[in-house]
């Protein structure tokens, strides 16, 4: 079995606008402190820099599940880090019409939202859960109604 992996492809053109934005204004606050008239214009244009950079990375960062040796690694759009969830933890999953939910033992339920995934997207995560689930011997309820 395959891991699942997506590829940020949602609204690009926007993505790459607002980037190339912030850059043109990171430019141009650095011509302004080269003449810098106080402390205040040096931290800003280093926090906007740092800003810049975290935009990059997290726009840039594939989203997905991936298969490890005693569960799940997913990372998901919009996460700023990886979840691990071991199967010895997974008390079951749900499939619904706009979501995923990996049940755990006395743990929050991780939620996996589908809305901005392309129909093929959904039905290669949908596939991909009720092929783990088969493979894991793990309980699987199906909610498409909700």
């Amino acid at each position: 079995m395959e891991n699942l992996i997506f590829r940020h492809n949602k609204r690009p053109i926007i993505r790459i606008v607002m980037l190339l934005g912030l850059l043109l204004v990171l430019v141009l606050l650095f011509f302004i402190i080269l003449k810098p008239r106080d402390i205040w214009d040096i931290l800003k244009s280093v926090l906007l820099t740092l800003g810049y950079i975290a935009v990059m990375i997290f726009i840039t960062t594939p989203a997905g599940i991936k298969i490890s040796g005693d569960g799940l690694n997913i990372r998901w759009f919009n996460w700023l880090k990886e979840i691990s969830v071991p199967d010895s933890e997974i008390e079951k999953i749900l499939l619904g019409r706009l979501y995923i939910s990996i049940v755990r033992k006395g743990k929050k339920p991780v939620k996996l939202i589908l809305e901005p995934l392309e129909k093929a997207d959904k039905t290669r995560a949908y596939e991909f859960m009720i092929e783990y689930s088969k493979q894991k011997d793990l309980p699987l309820e199906r909610q498409l109604n909700l």
